[in-house]
């Protein structure tokens, strides 16, 4: 089992016990390094220099460390704030069961069962899971591409897993789009950037790859795709 998934393809054309197998190295690895979501959030935020939250400036120095987390001050509006400050692990409690609670996200867990298996209890599971997810959206606007990107349509079953019917005409909708196919946007550059994103029940279209990825792609970037 690679470690590394290089291609989109690879990862989503894995059966369902291929996804749990691929999922319990990477979370064994990251067991065995003694990492938790905290510790990555922090190398990941050091890999670039950081910046204020409240003015955005890059005028900052070191003030020291408080639980094992590096603090800065800003030396233009005088804030004080955390490695880990506006991120979804700001704050967090029991970090040390952040991991294995994401890893039961990935395997379709529900909350209770997210809850139970890494004891935590059901608010909690509530609060992480739209913290995460929160995060997730937030990616969007971070990622860009270079050199040769690869577009793909994927179609994906539809689901309302967790969305309560409030009545029935809710749920005679709800049957009639679990017979179609959602068309999702994949993009992928060859340095690993990838985006995906919900179009809807169409075909992906021109219009929809330009509102996605105007922004998104350098002046040299070539864009490859299935059609």
């Amino acid at each position: 089992m690679k470690q590394i998934i290089e291609d989109v393809d690879e990862y989503i054309s894995m059966g369902k016990q291929e996804n749990l197998a691929f999922l319990d190295n990477l979370y064994n690895l990251l067991l065995e390094k003694e990492a938790d979501a905290v510790d990555y959030q922090e190398v990941k935020t050091l890999s670039a220099a950081p910046l204020c939250p409240n003015c955005e400036s890059s005028n900052i120095i070191k003030n020291g460390r408080q639980q094992g987390q590096q603090l800065y001050i800003c030396k233009d509006c005088g804030r004080n704030f955390r490695v880990t400050t506006g991120t979804f692990v700001y704050k967090i409690q029991k970090r040390e069961k952040m991991l294995g609670y994401i890893r039961c996200m990935l395997e379709d867990k529900t909350l209770q069962q997210c809850a139970d298996e890494v004891g935590i209890s059901l608010p909690t599971s509530f609060a992480w899971r739209h913290r995460i997810l929160a995060a997730l959206r937030s990616f969007d606007n971070n990622v860009n591409f270079f050199g040769i990107i690869e577009l793909k349509q994927l179609l994906m079953e539809y689901s309302e897993k967790g969305r309560r019917k409030r009545n029935a005409m809710d749920k005679l909708i709800a049957k009639i789009r679990r017979l179609q196919k959602v068309a999702v946007l994949a993009t992928q550059d060859r340095s690993g950037n990838m985006l995906f994103n919900v179009v809807g029940f169409q075909k992906v279209r021109q219009a929809h790859i330009e509102k996605i990825l105007t922004t998104k792609i350098s002046k040299n970037g070539v864009i490859c795709s299935d059609d």
